[in-house]
């Protein structure tokens, strides 16, 4: 692998955290629009659970596990990246942010548990 890839490969894992927090948002928030448009609010599945519930508290865990997966990723990356000093600084804050990023996925998101759901 040549450099340059090498060193896109790693701006892009910088990115990649906020990255998945971003699509979780339009998933979490298109799925809403379509639960409420849909009236899934209405539907009673396990005594107050609705079905618009159960796919948002769904959306939001499959959101946590894939930014958790994400971050363990780049940090067992982390431990096999070359002594290079910028290649070891782009691996600390792409680890970073993908942690800073799970954190804003469990923080963001977790109103799907108590919220209106419509």
């Amino acid at each position: 692998m040549n450099v340059r890839s090498d060193s896109a490969g790693r701006l892009s894992a910088v990115a990649a955290g906020f990255v998945a927090w971003a699509a979780v948002f339009v998933v979490i928030y298109g799925m809403q629009a379509v639960g409420c448009r849909l009236a899934w609010h209405e539907v009673e599945l396990f005594g107050s659970i609705s079905l618009q519930r159960l796919q948002q508290i769904s959306l939001y865990a499959v959101g946590l596990v894939v930014s958790f997966v994400l971050y363990r990723h780049l940090s067992s990356e982390r431990r096999r990246t070359p002594s290079d000093a910028t290649a070891g600084f782009l691996a600390r804050v792409s680890t970073y942010g993908a942690l800073a990023a799970f954190a804003a996925v469990a923080i963001s998101f977790a109103g799907v548990l108590w919220l209106s759901t419509c």
